[in-house]
């Protein structure tokens, strides 16, 4: 599968669409992840997707909800990821990046993971996005700020306008996906079937292609909510859309932090009183539950 070109803003030259800067002028080409899934490819494939899920749900009368739950993503989904209070106790006070796995292994910012778990990662990164993969982090979809307790007792809300021009979205996590989609046959190495994915602006109609049948199916209006993210602090019960942010992310771009559990667990009184001036010297609201 070829994919269309893109053309440089700068200069006019026609670039591959993968491509990280300008073959010609050596300017940026954006965050490669959206400039992949804004290929019509992956754009007319999500868009048929979606028009099979409005047309099973307007023939079982449910279009009323569905539309509710669209608009809801839509004007009040926010990328969420969650850590270990301590991580983000560095992230904060030692002013470090939050980067994508492969560039913190190298950098010596974090251990490798062990051998399975990192040959999956590296894998399915490679196979969806190509050399790009190893730049994207990793966050979830949430309508109530309340992200994946399976990954930290801290959720980390982050500012929208700082992450959507460089952020795709896949309808579930990128491991499970992989594997559904190359028992149905997919060969890993060829570009993915289209209809799983889009770009930030897509977030509400890969939602809708996701948990539209399952809404129709329903007797009672569902907690849109609960739907759209589920955690149980058991990464294999994780239920979610899946984010996948260009580059790094650094504590400029957190707008919200919710503590789910008592900071004491991991600090003592002083080190709280510090590590929460510190959050809200950053303008980071704080929520404590």
């Amino acid at each position: 599968m070829e994919l269309t070109k893109i053309t440089c803003n700068s200069c006019g030259a026609v670039n591959n669409r993968n491509a990280i800067v300008c073959v010609a002028c050596g300017e940026s080409l954006g965050p490669v992840n959206v400039n992949l899934l804004s290929d019509e490819y992956f754009q007319d494939g999500l868009k048929l997707s979606y028009s099979n899920v409005q047309a099973a749900v307007t023939a079982a009368g449910k279009s009323g909800w569905v539309q509710d739950f669209e608009e809801e993503v839509n004007m009040n989904s926010k990328a969420v990821i969650n850590m270990d209070g301590r991580f983000l106790h560095k992230l904060m006070t030692e002013n470090e990046d939050y980067l994508p796995y492969q560039r913190a292994v190298e950098q010596s910012k974090r251990f490798v993971a062990d051998f399975e778990n990192d040959l999956k990662r590296c894998v399915v990164e490679t196979a969806f996005y190509g050399f790009t993969g190893r730049n994207l982090v990793y966050a979830a979809l949430s309508l109530n700020e309340n992200g994946l307790r399976s990954y930290g007792d801290v959720s980390v809300v982050l500012k929208t306008a700082m992450i959507e021009r460089r952020t795709t979205v896949f309808e579930k996590n990128s491991y499970p996906l992989f594997d559904e989609l190359t028992d149905a046959g997919w060969k890993a190495g060829t570009t993915m079937p289209t209809g799983h994915c889009g770009t930030w602006n897509e977030r509400s109609i890969v939602s809708v292609v996701k948990h539209g049948r399952e809404i129709a199916g329903k007797k009672n209006a569902p907690d849109f909510a609960g739907l759209i993210l589920r955690s149980d602090k058991k990464k294999s019960n994780d239920e979610f859309i899946e984010l996948h942010i260009f580059n790094k992310v650094t504590n400029v771009v957190f707008e919200k932090v919710v503590f789910h559990e008592k900071l004491r667990k991991h600090f003592d009184k002083d080190k709280i009183k510090i590590f929460l001036l510190n959050l809200k010297a950053k303008n980071i609201k704080i929520i404590r539950k």
